[in-house]
């Protein structure tokens, strides 16, 4: 009987499962993410009427911060998945959150006292698009520190 069929590890299974972990080590921040925010939008929204400056700028900084944070996340799987490190990887990560954003406010429509606007997912969307610019720049100058401190070695 072969090891496959007597129930043993082969050489296929340890592949799969492999894949299965760099996956989950990839992909699993960002699907915890997601599910985090899912959470948050699934709670009832409360009444508007007490609308203060403070609250509008909060709640749209946690837009903004939220999904930044998703967009580094989306970026993280994407160059775990061997993506390049490159401006088209991050414009992919800013895509995914563009779409989740999406699929957001539309959950959020169906949420009692709360609704789904084209403006938040533009805040969303910015709060993305910040991340990657940050991260793009602090990867520039941890680049260039590195090559700063390879000249003064010389």
């Amino acid at each position: 009987m072969r090891e496959s069929e007597a129930g043993g590890a082969t050489e296929g299974n340890r592949g799969r499962t492999g894949s299965a972990l760099r996956f989950l080590r990839a992909w699993g921040p960002a699907i915890l993410g997601m599910a985090a925010l899912y959470l948050v939008s699934s709670r009832p929204g409360n009444d508007t009427s007490d609308f203060t400056l403070l609250r509008f700028i909060t709640r749209k900084g946690g837009h903004y911060s939220a999904f930044g944070i998703l967009g580094l996340l989306f970026y993280r799987a994407l160059v775990l998945g061997e993506w390049p490190r490159t401006w088209s990887t991050r414009l992919a990560a800013i895509a995914l959150v563009g779409i989740y954003a999406i699929s957001d406010e539309t959950h959020q429509m169906y949420v009692g006292l709360r609704t789904g606007t084209w403006p938040d997912v533009g805040i969303d969307c910015f709060g993305a698009i910040t991340a990657m610019v940050l991260g793009a720049w602090r990867a520039r100058r941890i680049a260039y520190g590195k090559e700063a401190d390879k000249s003064a070695v010389q």
